[in-house]
This record gives C-alpha cells, sequence and structure tokens, in this order.
C-alpha cells in the first residue's frame, strides 16, 4: 500500500506535469532548462573536487572535510536520459552517502550530454573514469551504482569489466535502469496507463504509438536513428548481455513504471545464469520511476535511501 505522503507526492507530481505543461514534452522542457556543470562551493563540512582526465572525461569528488584518508568509493553514475545533467539532486545525495563515513567518497560522473554527443561516448567515459579509480583504489573497495539511464550506463560499465576480464566492483546498485532500448518489453503496454511520468491514463498504448515513441521518445537522443534490432545491441540495452559474472547487487524499482520488466527480467537473468548470484530487488507499490532519489519526506523514498546507506556500509566495511 502507498504511503500517505507517497500518495501527495504521486498527485503533486502528476498536477505538476499537467499544469506547467510539461507532460509529454519532458525532452523539450530539459533540453531548454538544461546547464553546464559549474564549480560551486561545497556545503559545510563538506569537500567537492572536480576533475577531469583524458579525452575531457569529467567527475567529482564528495567527501566530508576532514584529514581522513579517502579508502572507499561510491561511484555513481547520474539519469536523465543522458540529456540532463547534474543536479542538486545528486548533489544532495552525494552528501548524504559520503557522510556515512570519513575514508568513504562519493564520485559522480559528469558525462557529456546528448544529442551532442551519442552512444557510447558516455560508456566510454564511464570505462575511462573506473581505469582512473581503479589506479588508487581495489575494486573490492569501490561500489558502482546509477539511475535511470546513469544505471544503463553502470551496468553496461559492469559488463565491460566482466568483459574485459577486469575485477569487478564489490557490488552495485540499480534504480529504475534502462535496460532495453527497444522499449520491447509488456510493462511498456501494462504500465502505461499507470506511469505518471512518462505514461497516459486516459488510453492504452497502442502497436502504432508504441511505434512512434520510438522514433520520437526520448531513447533518439542518445541513440539516434537506429533500428529497433540495434537498439538490442547489449552495448546500449544491458538487458540482452551477459550476466554469467556479476557483482552482488540491489535493485529499486517503482512498480507502476513502463520500465518495471527493464528490472524484473534482469534481476532474473542474473539469478538464471549465475547461480552464486547475490541479487536483491525492491519493487515499490505506486511508487514512480526513480523514487529513491526523491525527498526524503517521502516514506518510500526515506526507506530507499536507508537500504542503500546499509547496503553501502555491509560491503565496503
Amino acid at each position: 500500500m502507498v504511503s500517505f505522503s507517497g500518495s501527495v507526492f504521486n498527485f503533486l507530481v502528476t498536477s505538476m506535469l499537467n499544469i506547467t505543461g510539461i507532460k509529454g514534452n519532458i525532452d523539450s522542457y530539459i533540453l531548454n532548462h538544461r546547464k553546464e556543470t559549474s564549480e560551486f562551493k561545497a556545503k559545510k563540512g563538506y569537500k567537492v573536487t572536480f576533475k577531469k582526465i583524458e579525452k575531457n572525461t569529467r567527475y567529482l569528488i564528495f567527501q566530508k572535510d576532514t584529514d581522513t584518508t579517502i579508502k572507499k568509493i561510491l561511484y555513481y553514475i547520474h539519469g536523465g536520459a543522458y540529456i540532463m545533467g547534474l543536479s542538486s539532486i545528486y548533489y544532495n545525495l552525494s552528501y548524504t552517502f559520503c557522510n556515512l563515513k570519513d575514508d568513504l567518497a562519493v564520485v559522480l560522473l559528469d558525462y557529456s550530454l546528448a544529442p551532442e554527443y551519442i552512444h557510447p561516448t558516455q560508456i566510454n567515459e564511464a570505462m575511462d573514469v573506473w581505469k582512473e579509480l581503479t589506479k588508487e583504489f581495489k575494486p573490492e573497495n569501490i561500489i558502482v551504482g546509477g539511475d535511470s539511464a546513469g544505471g544503463n550506463c553502470a551496468m553496461v560499465l559492469v559488463q565491460q569489466i566482466a568483459n574485459q576480464k577486469m575485477n569487478l566492483p564489490k557490488a552495485a546498485i540499480f534504480i529504475s535502469p534502462v535496460t532495453d532500448y527497444s522499449n520491447s518489453f509488456e510493462s511498456h503496454f501494462k504500465n502505461y496507463q499507470k506511469d505518471i511520468l512518462f505514461g497516459n491514463p486516459k488510453e492504452p498504448l497502442t502497436k502504432e504509438h508504441h511505434e512512434n515513441l520510438l522514433k520520437t521518445g526520448l531513447n533518439r537522443y542518445y541513440v539516434g536513428d537506429i533500428s529497433v534490432e540495434d537498439k538490442k545491441n547489449p552495448l546500449i540495452s544491458p538487458a540482452f548481455g551477459n550476466f554469467t559474472t556479476f557483482p552482488k547487487s540491489l535493485f529499486f524499482v517503482g512498480s507502476d513504471e513502463m520500465l518495471l520488466d527493464d528490472t524484473l527480467i534482469v534481476v532474473n537473468k542474473i539469478k538464471k545464469e549465475n547461480k552464486n548470484a547475490e541479487v536483491e530487488c525492491i519493487v515499490q507499490e505506486g511508487m514512480i520511476h526513480c523514487y529513491p532519489i526523491f525527498t526524503t519526506l517521502v516514506s518510500e523514498s526515506k526507506q530507499a535511501q536507508e537500504k542503500i546507506k546499509s547496503y553501502i556500509l555491509e560491503n565496503l566495511y
């Protein structure tokens, strides 16, 4: 059952989308309002370092303002359909998680944005930062995570680490990851009238409209004009990749998401292909896409963030 605060949150999100006209025009809104990441002063008690490595790959490091040597890393990749940059949502999450321990830092990838930069730019940048981090930190001291498109990037990164026979991160956290850019899973249709962000409660998703969404939806900015079959390339859609070697993982997804199956199918594949896999999946009733990253005034979001905190501590300490 959805909590009272969760119900209020869903109502406010729905109202805001309808009143502002963002509903159905999310991509236009993001493209017209996005800003490049610029340096800013950290909150009192914290340090934020801006880094740039070869090929102009950028990332930020959040840590407590102490003299303690950093020994553990949460490497997080933000969402936003690859067209939206970093925002206060991710900065606040980073402060929250690096606050757990003095020797824990949160590394945020500041990937290049589509449509100016398309696949595989962001995947390559994610790997560049991974290689940079593992020069100093052992993989067993790193957790990789991401939400939505960032969850997509994080999952492809982990698969590429495995494919290249490198040591895996200690664990991974995926929040509503996009794992199928062909949008072929059943929940796209089944949850279309429930999904308050991307669906429409007034009409079912027809085959014709689905085909149109593939051409005009958010996905086109990242992958360009390619065929449905090409979108099933595991480097784009990790659900079609290999999970025989995969780290311990924690998944979050809302029950009403069109992307519900993007999580459930991957979780089932991990369990099927990797008999020793440790995977936990939390399907939160009535919750929207990426619900854990939003305000902790919502009970479900607060519970999810507390779970993530415990998961970080259990696996890195």
